[in-house]
């Protein structure tokens, strides 16, 4: 599934690889505040573009992405079939950033889709945007990453159009549904019924088309991200969602070289396709070595005696964030009986960001291995999960999602108090 339909449901959520082993970083000092550095003196980025398929006057708009969190950080309007931003480097190294018509532009134009840029400091990209759908402009540069996700446009956009026709069109029924009534609705609801079964045509065509470009694509960091996008895919299909795809996604990486298998994107692959047995409730809690945010290693042993509440969840997760106010709610009402830990599966850069923005007064740990780890020994098909270890290590309880409230229900429920 492409990357931008992610939008349907989170925003600018990101796709996550990160090493195995603790990075090499200088960790502030107790009590300095552990946020990464922001924009600083350098060549700028130069982004140009041909408006041939978007109209004057309509804005664009680019943020920073960082594996699920993102930040507005320029706009422009289109003038005279053009468009042009010179933004400030905010990083030495290659960074991705996201470019789409504002969400001030009307959807019935402009779907919820956007195109990825992939620049570095002093670098020119320029943009052919010979359509609505920002996902399958093209976009010329010298810098590999552009280069490789150009090829897997190329070879999947008429399909991202058909999806995201799609898409607006189901939009237009389901609106005209709840003002309609009668055989009119039914009418509507027909059609729109006849769109969701389009979609899902629509979406394994997507899927296959892909895993066959990737037989024979570079396979670079882009390839390795895409991979793991259809390994999650494939590990959270149900009976509802199938994945029909399995043959040709196992096919896929059991051609790879075991060298390639060994390394850690290859691992992390690997634990999706192969997962390691579940831990159930009833059994004793995994360990795993954790990281705080001034380097510090930790382990959930430290919290024999008490309850323990883990908290798995990523910058871009809008419930995960929400339900941060009702978890110092409970380490405050039961600071006696209950030590909360949140893991964040974000890499350590996206993990910064997002802790420095946020009041987490409790425990706030990376395993630094992404999916891999402790997530993936729990029955997490997503974020936010959480599970309730008894004061000897056994796994009481587990649940995904968040709404207002249902912590502390299940606090009250849960946990014994003298």
């Amino acid at each position: 599934m492409s990357i931008w339909k992610a939008l349907f449901i989170l925003p600018f959520v990101g796709i996550s690889l990160v090493a195995t082993a603790k990075p090499q970083i200088d960790y502030p000092q107790e009590g300095q505040q552990p946020f990464i550095s922001t924009l600083k003196e350098k060549d700028n980025y130069i982004i140009y573009g041909e408006a041939g398929g978007i109209d004057n006057g309509v804005i664009l708009d680019i943020f920073l992405n960082i594996n699920g969190y993102s930040e507005h950080i320029a706009t422009d309007t289109v003038k005279n079939g053009q468009f042009y931003f010179e933004i400030p480097s905010i990083s030495e190294e290659i960074i991705e950033l996201i470019i789409l018509p504002s969400t001030r532009e009307s959807t019935d134009i402009f779907p919820p889709c956007f195109r990825t840029l992939y620049v570095k400091p002093g670098c020119t990209i320029n943009i052919n945007a010979d359509s609505p759908y920002a996902n399958t402009w093209r976009v010329s540069s010298d810098i590999p990453e552009n280069i490789s996700l150009q090829g897997f446009t190329e070879h999947t956009k008429d399909i991202e159009i058909e999806f995201a026709k799609n898409h607006m069109e189901r939009q237009k029924y389901s609106a005209l549904i709840k003002e309609s009534s009668g055989e009119i609705r039914e009418a509507y609801r027909k059609r729109h019924n006849e769109l969701v079964t389009q979609f899902y045509i629509i979406n394994d065509m997507l899927e296959i088309t892909e895993l066959n470009y990737m037989k024979s694509a570079p396979q670079d960091k882009l390839w390795w991200e895409r991979l793991y996008s259809h390994c999650k895919n494939y590990r959270n299909r149900t009976d509802d969602f199938p994945y029909k795809y399995g043959k040709e996604l196992l096919e896929l990486y059991d051609s790879l070289e075991d060298k390639k298998l060994d390394t850690d994107c290859g691992k992390a692959v690997k634990t999706l396709l192969y997962p390691e047995q579940k831990n159930a409730i009833g059994d004793p809690m995994p360990e795993a070595i954790l990281y705080d945010l001034y380097g510090k290693t930790h382990s959930l042993s430290e919290f024999s005696g008490k309850y323990l509440l883990l908290d798995f969840w990523r910058a871009g997760c809008k419930p995960c964030i929400k339900a941060f106010k009702e978890m110092k709610q409970i380490a405050d009402q039961f600071k006696d009986e209950i030590s909360i830990v949140s893991i964040s599966t974000d890499p350590e850069k996206a993990w910064r960001i997002a802790s420095a923005k946020h009041d987490i007064s409790w425990n706030n740990w990376n395993e630094l291995c992404g999916e891999s780890g402790l997530y993936s020994k729990y029955h997490t098909i997503g974020v936010p999960h959480y599970v309730l270890i008894s004061p000897n290590g056994i796994i009481l309880d587990e649940w995904p999602g968040y709404s207002p409230g249902s912590l502390i229900k299940k606090m009250n429920e849960l946990i014994v108090r003298p």
